[in-house]
């Protein structure tokens, strides 16, 4: 899988529910992209909903990344949606057929 570095830990944060995080689940699925899946429950994510380090917007979904000892931590459904498709090999590399692939996601929007 192009772009993953064997030591980079990713790790999905969401709800127990499909929503916003289940296209990306299904991308990781079919992309084969190895990744840890944190769910919480509503109570929960109230508790952790303004850490910033956590949650920056202090919403979900977000991605925590970690390669070497170095944190980040992703926010917007489609940027990761789109890197997951990126890392297995699911988006187009062609421009146009990008382009045209960012034209289908904001239509889900």
């Amino acid at each position: 899988m192009a772009g993953l570095d064997s030591n980079t830990k990713l790790a999905l944060l969401y709800f127990p529910i499909g929503g916003r995080a289940e296209a990306i689940r299904l991308t990781a699925a079919a992309g084969k992209i190895p990744f840890t899946n944190k769910v919480f429950t509503f109570p929960e994510f109230m508790d952790i909903k303004n850490d910033i380090e956590m949650l920056p917007l202090g919403q979900v979904p977000v991605l925590q990344m970690e390669t070497d000892g170095k944190k980040s931590v992703i926010t917007q459904s489609s940027a990761i949606l789109r890197y997951f498709g990126k890392l297995g090999g699911l988006y187009p590399s062609d421009e146009v057929d990008a382009l045209q692939v960012d034209s289908f996601f904001a239509l889900l929007e």
